[in-house]
């Protein structure tokens, strides 16, 4: 899968199956004991399941493991977000922001040529102005931002959190219908 804006923002989600549709079959009947000379009157249902519903489900908390690391966000400014490749590849790798221990298994010191993936800069601001000329604009202007540069601001400022985002649940016939036989529910015995 390559890297976008999505793949970047959900990273890890959850997918989820609700029920869509559902037909409920209730058979009524009474129970006879001619010993006690009394009747029950009873229903036994049956719930076939038609369809389900499924949506993603994925959390922001911006929290941080403890090993002194703190998750590559993108590189923000107020009008647009940009991403270091470099930076996801550290992560892909091992974990870390790639100026940390990038690289540093002998897997991935003999099997990738790191030379071309420069990672000093992950924790500048990237100047996106084209061309020698341009006038400088604050618009091309990106700082890099993390969990934990986030995590200051909220601390800072008093607002912000961790919220839940939900998709669109979309709805999915069975091919194979699911059936559930629920109990059998009967009201007090009553005199015949």
């Amino acid at each position: 899968m390559s890297l976008t804006d999505l793949t970047a923002t959900l990273g890890n989600f959850n997918i989820y199956a609700a029920i869509g549709r559902v037909e409920v079959a209730v058979e009524k009947f009474y129970r006879y004991d001619d010993t006690a000379r009394t009747k029950t009157f009873c229903a036994e249902a049956t719930a076939t399941i038609t369809s389900v519903y499924t949506y993603l489900k994925d959390n922001y908390s911006f929290n941080d493991k403890n090993d002194g690391n703190s998750q590559y966000l993108g590189h923000w400014n107020k009008n647009d977000m940009i991403l270091s490749y470099s930076a996801v590849v550290s992560d892909l790798v091992d974990g870390k922001k790639i100026h940390t221990n990038m690289g540093s298994t002998p897997i991935t010191e003999t099997k990738i040529n790191w030379d071309y993936l420069p990672g000093g800069q992950i924790d500048k601001p990237v100047d996106k102005r084209t061309g020698i000329v341009r006038k400088f604009m604050e618009k091309d202007v990106y700082w890099p931002v993390y969990n934990s540069s986030y995590s200051e601001w909220r601390e800072k400022h008093g607002r912000g959190g961790d919220f839940m985002i939900y998709s669109r649940p979309e709805i999915h016939k069975l091919k194979k219908p699911i059936i559930i036989k629920l109990d059998t529910l009967c009201k007090p015995s009553e005199p015949m």
